[in-house]
């Protein structure tokens, strides 16, 4: 799916402001308007979710952030499009299956700078000690939220993917893979079966 500037908004302070790793899911998904139900974990600014639901798709958007909930909320409701929202510690909250769940999970390794970052950016980029901690919860939890022929894209660091999704019940495959600004980024697709 292509950026849409047209869809940029003024993000908050409080909320994580779309970066190259954004832009790069966003590229990386094959989505198609129609019946599917789609579920962005970790949505931050909605920028994403905008996008799937300006091409027609039920939309929900997950976030840890409360800033980042409202913010949805407003500019769902300012274009006047359908949005349901869950603040939630991951699946915390959510109920339901959906065809597509996609994260852009934080996914850099923890150091002892990092104890100073502000809430919110060390939410949306710190991925644990090791730096796959999160995209493990999420692989884990997922495939309870996913209906029987769903994907889910996962973003995180190349050198991360194995460990995350090691005993999944899902089969995941690389999407693309993505070198930009010294960061080395794969996006994941996983599926109960790719038959």
């Amino acid at each position: 799916m292509k950026l849409d500037p047209a869809l940029f908004t003024n993000t908050p302070l409080e909320v994580y402001e779309p970066r190259e790793d954004t832009f790069f899911l966003l590229d990386c998904l094959e989505l198609e308007a129609g019946d599917e139900t789609v579920l962005e974990m970790g949505a931050g600014s909605g920028l994403i979710s905008l996008h799937l639901a300006k091409a027609g798709l039920a939309v929900t958007a997950v976030d840890i952030n409360p800033h980042s909930i409202k913010h949805i909320e407003d500019t769902f409701d300012n274009l006047s499009l359908p949005v349901e929202t869950f603040l939630s510690d991951m699946f915390e909250n959510v109920r339901g299956t959906f065809d597509v769940v996609l994260f852009n999970s934080p996914y850099l390794e923890m150091s002892c700078e990092d104890f100073l970052l502000r809430g919110t950016d060390r939410q949306a980029l710190i991925g644990g000690v090791k730096g796959f901690e999160i995209a493990r919860r999420f692989v884990l939890e997922v495939q309870k939220h996913l209906n029987g022929n769903g994907r889910a894209y996962l973003l995180l660091q190349k050198d991360h993917w194995e460990m995350a999704v090691a005993d999944s019940l899902l089969e995941w495959k690389k999407v693309r893979e993505n070198d930009s600004h010294g960061e080395k980024l794969v996006v994941l697709k996983g599926r109960f079966n790719w038959q």
